[in-house]
């Protein structure tokens, strides 16, 4: 079975500076590379970023000078302090006790590896 393709405007029409523009500004307004993405799909019709600009969401945002956190590392900090805060609740959560120290495992390991990538500096402390 085929994949279906979306029907891209022309790209003729989509200028590589336009795009990255509007990446920029859509970040400058507050909204992350994951959103980014699907603002342009929904509002603009730009379905692939990097097929028009040839690079990704976030390699023209550090272009532009924009240090950006990792988003998985992101969520899964999210994640942690969420099920911490109901852990401090219920106690007897044996469920959510286990689920702590993987996704703490999970972000250790997550961000050596931003450490060893460059991508987060070398005294990073993980703050949970």
């Amino acid at each position: 079975m085929e994949k279906k393709k979306r029907k891209q405007k022309n790209k003729e029409e989509i200028k590589p500076e336009k795009v990255e523009e509007l990446v920029v500004e859509l970040y400058k307004k507050g909204n992350k590379p994951d959103d980014i993405g699907r603002i342009l799909k929904e509002k603009y019709k730009i379905y692939d970023v990097r097929e028009i600009t040839g690079k990704k969401i976030s390699k023209i945002l550090k272009a532009k000078g924009i240090e950006l956190f990792p988003s998985d590392l992101e969520n899964v900090i999210k994640k942690l302090k969420k099920l911490k805060e109901h852990y401090a609740q219920h106690k007897h959560d044996y469920k959510a006790k286990r689920a702590i120290a993987i996704l703490e495992a999970r972000a250790r390991i997550l961000s050596e590896y931003y450490k060893r990538k460059k991508i987060l500096p070398q005294d990073f402390k993980l703050k949970i």
